[in-house]
């Protein structure tokens, strides 16, 4: 039991989202209120937005752990949900708990 629990404490430890572990560039540092003030129907901010996003998810699933397949919608709405929640978070916090959660191959 031992050799299933340790490596699964330290695979969550080493991938819990942490503002002070990488720096964020670009659209991930606007903030969750902006992302919820820039629906679908507002144009190139949303879209300069949700590639942001894609690319992060790309990128850390590239470089991180393996991660449940998802798509586009999936992830609009789950920043949807958390943005919700956290206004004052960054996208780029958002997208790295997007990230957390598709390691733990949940969706």
């Amino acid at each position: 039991m031992k050799k299933f629990i340790i490596p699964l404490i330290l695979a969550t430890t080493l991938f819990v989202p942490t503002a002070s572990a990488y720096k964020i560039y670009g659209s991930g540092n606007l903030s969750c209120g902006v992302w919820l003030d820039n629906t679908e129907t507002k144009g190139n901010i949303n879209r300069e937005l949700q590639s942001w996003i894609t690319g992060f998810v790309s990128g850390a699933g590239f470089m991180g752990p393996a991660v449940k397949d998802t798509d586009i919608k999936f992830m609009i709405g789950w920043i949807d949900n958390y943005c919700q929640d956290s206004p004052f978070h960054t996208v780029g916090e958002a997208a790295a708990a997007l990230m957390y959660e598709l390691a733990r191959g949940t969706q």
